[in-house]
Formats: structure tokens, C-alpha cells, sequence
């Protein structure tokens, strides 16, 4: 069991911090626990993780208050039993944020483990992006198949994690401690500025920046640094060169420019096109009962994700990455991944 990550969303869950995926997550590491099992919580910390969990349940559960007013004298493997078959029944009747299939999709395909005394390895294995929040306050926005490696904490002169595949990083600014990425090919070092790293085997590996500077190195070779500056970036072909590209438009950054949209009892059809005009990507509904749903919102300084985020959460329908520039829209009952 990963007791730091487990740890962690249970200091982020008691603070009310933690968001939907690892509220989940935490549910499927509960449902295992072993009472044998040593996580180091004490009394204290046992009681309040599950008194919120309760609590939490029943607040997007509101029929179980009736079913279960009482829950002092359910014994804790009882109870659980209890609160997991109301996650269930709450997500059957659609009461709540997650289709059982969802709850199933944490559990299972975002691989979590601790690969060292204080290093997480993270593996999305969803078609939709992971965002990570690092221990500084950088935030990682995992492609599908691809893995992350950090540590809980930096500590040293670098901010070093390990990337397999394809993320976007936001890095916080700290001219002190350089930010560090190693790819099985590249080695990208930053300050403190955004840009998206591809690493995925039998493919060419590329950085491109969308803001701030970066530079970027061969891991075998001690020389040949490329500097990178905004919409910009460097290609380490299979046979080994690595090339610096000028281009005024990079398809596979759009998606991360910040932009102002605002939208006024607006169809889901008008609220794609103006996604599609704005990050240069193809929208496409599973449904076409979709189209017709309708959205209100301000959405300031937000990319691509976010706002799918957000239109998740304000129209009970989810997405999926098909590629970089293909999503799809699926209702949230509809059993889509």
C-alpha cells in the first residue's frame, strides 16, 4: 500500500482540499484496508477520517440520513461496508458526482506507488488529462499512458521528477532551485514557466514552450544545449539529432493558452464552437440531445482543461482525449470511461 500518497489525500481530504479523483481513490483504499495493516494513523485520526467520509457520503446521499441516522454504534468494517454500498446506490440512482464505473475508473487506472522512501510514481492510464499539484505548487497535467515520478517533497539544489510520455507543466518560479525534468531521452531544466514535454517510446522526443525559457539537453551528452523561448521548440529525432524548431503555430500547445470566455444561457453547440475557434481542436458529441444543453459562466484565464472541467461539473457530462486535437463528449450515464 502507498502509505505517503494515502497520507497525503488524507491530509488534503481532512482539509478540504483534495478534489473528486482522490476522494475516490481515498473510498478504494478504505475498501481494502486491512485493520492489520500499520498506516500509522492514531485514534484520533482514524475517528475523523471516517466521521468526514460519513458525512461526505450523506451529504450527496441525502435519502441514506433518513436510512441511517445513526452511525456511532456500526462497528468500522460494518459501517464501511454500509457507506460503500451508499456510494453505490447513490451513483445508480445518479445521486452524486460518479457513475460507479468512475469510482471503478480511480481505483484501478490511475496507478499510484511509492517507488522510493519519498518518491510517487503516478501513471494515467485514463483518456482524459491527470492534473498533479507538485510540493511546490507547480502543477503537472498528465497525458493518458503516460507516468510521473516526484517526490513528496524537493529537496536539494533541483526540483527533479522523472516524466515517461507526455505532460504539460506549469512550473512555479524559484531562481534558486531549478526545475528538472528527465525524459529517457531529454533532459529539460526551467525557472519557472509553462510548457509541454513528449516522451513516449519509438517516437521522436519534443519540449515546446509556451511561456518563459527553457533549455534542453541530451541525457548521454554533456554538451549540445538548445535554448527555447515562447512558441518555440526542440526535437530529439529517433536516430539521435536534436533540433531546434521555429513555428508560429503549434497545434499541441493551443489547448494550453490561457484564454477569456464568457458564455450567457449558451447551447452546448455554440459553447463548442467557440472551444473549437479558441484552442484549434475538434469537438464531437456521442449524443446530439447534448447539444442542447445550455451554459452560464465566466471562464477568465482558463486553458483547455479547465474548462472542460468545469462544463463536467455544470452539465453532469464528461470528456475524453482522443488525440491532441480530438475530444469527445459523452452523458455521464452512458458507462464512457
Amino acid at each position: 500500500m502507498e502509505q505517503q500518497l494515502i497520507r497525503e489525500i488524507i491530509r488534503k481530504f481532512l482539509d478540504g482540499t483534495c478534489n473528486d479523483e482522490e476522494f475516490a481513490y481515498l473510498l478504494s483504499w478504505y475498501e481494502s484496508f486491512d485493520e492489520a495493516e500499520d498506516m500509522q494513523l492514531t485514534e484520533e485520526e482514524k475517528k475523523q477520517l471516517e466521521e468526514k467520509i460519513f458525512n461526505n457520503i450523506l451529504k450527496n446521499i441525502p435519502a441514506w440520513q433518513h436510512a441511517y441516522p445513526e452511525k456511532k454504534n456500526v462497528s468500522r468494517r460494518r459501517w464501511h461496508r454500509y457507506a460503500w454500498a451508499a456510494v453505490i446506490t447513490g451513483c445508480l440512482a445518479g445521486i452524486g458526482w460518479w457513475t460507479v464505473k468512475q469510482v471503478h475508473e480511480v481505483m484501478y487506472v490511475n496507478t499510484h506507488s511509492t517507488v522510493a522512501s519519498n518518491e510517487i510514481s503516478i501513471t494515467n492510464m485514463t483518456q482524459r488529462l491527470y492534473e498533479v499539484i507538485l510540493a511546490d505548487s507547480t502543477k503537472v497535467w498528465l497525458s493518458p499512458n503516460s507516468t510521473l515520478r516526484y517526490p513528496d517533497k524537493f529537496i536539494g539544489k533541483q526540483r527533479e521528477v522523472n516524466l515517461k510520455g507526455e505532460a504539460f507543466f506549469e512550473v512555479t518560479h524559484d531562481p534558486q532551485h531549478p526545475f528538472v525534468i528527465y525524459s529517457p531521452t531529454l533532459i529539460t531544466k526551467v525557472w519557472g514557466t509553462s510548457f509541454l514535454v513528449k516522451a513516449f517510446d519509438g517516437a521522436p522526443a519534443e519540449v515546446s514552450v509556451l511561456t518563459g525559457k527553457v533549455s534542453v539537453q541530451k541525457r548521454d551528452a554533456a554538451d549540445g544545449i538548445v535554448m527555447l523561448y515562447p512558441h518555440q521548440k526542440a526535437v530529439l529525432s529517433i536516430d539521435g539529432e536534436l533540433r531546434k524548431e521555429k513555428a508560429a503555430d503549434l497545434p499541441a500547445l493551443q489547448r494550453w493558452e490561457r484564454v477569456n470566455l464568457s458564455f450567457d444561457n449558451a447551447s452546448l453547440s455554440e459553447v463548442i464552437a467557440s472551444l473549437e475557434k479558441h484552442f484549434h481542436v475538434q469537438i464531437n458529441c456521442s449524443d446530439a440531445a447534448l447539444l442542447r444543453y445550455t451554459l452560464t459562466g465566466d471562464f477568465n484565464e482558463q486553458h483547455l482543461s479547465d474548462v472542460l472541467a468545469l462544463i463536467e461539473k455544470s452539465l453532469n457530462i464528461r470528456y475524453q482525449m482522443i488525440n491532441d486535437s480530438t475530444i469527445e463528449l459523452h452523458r455521464i450515464d452512458d458507462g464512457s470511461p
